[in-house]
């Protein structure tokens, strides 16, 4: 398995949050985590990112455990979250906002990044306005 789950529990002045949480994906494996307001899916996203540390628990990606490991290092080897949005900047299409949140692997909007969003077709005004 490429991410491994396992009793993770997050309490938070008392109250369990998340109660010995198990579960495994591999490669190419797509899995959806659904459920009512209050039931704990952001808070599970936020452990599996490093957003937050369980209070008890281990999450391990390619066998290695990701607990205590800073959020962007954890991103860098693959394990990410988006956030709902209801609008895309400036009118794009989806792919175009793809395209802009991968022109940089810092997260940056460095030159480096406006010369590929120029390359994928982003002009610059466009870019430094999102």
């Amino acid at each position: 398995m490429i991410l491994t789950i396992e009793h993770i529990s997050y309490r938070i002045n008392g109250c369990l949050i998340l109660d010995d949480i198990n579960a495994t994906g591999d490669a190419g494996e797509v899995i959806g985590l659904i459920g009512p307001n209050g039931a704990g899916k952001s808070t599970l996203a936020n452990v599996l990112n490093g957003f937050i540390l369980p209070s008890d628990g281990a999450v391990r990606f390619e066998g290695r455990n990701l607990i205590g490991v800073a959020p962007q290092l954890i991103a860098r080897q693959g394990v990410a979250r988006t956030f709902q949005g209801q609008h895309l900047p400036w009118n794009s299409t989806p792919r175009r906002c793809l395209l802009f949140a991968l022109v940089s692997d810092s997260g940056s909007r460095t030159s480096h990044g406006v010369d590929h969003a120029v390359s994928a077709g982003l002009d610059q005004q466009q870019f430094r306005r999102f």
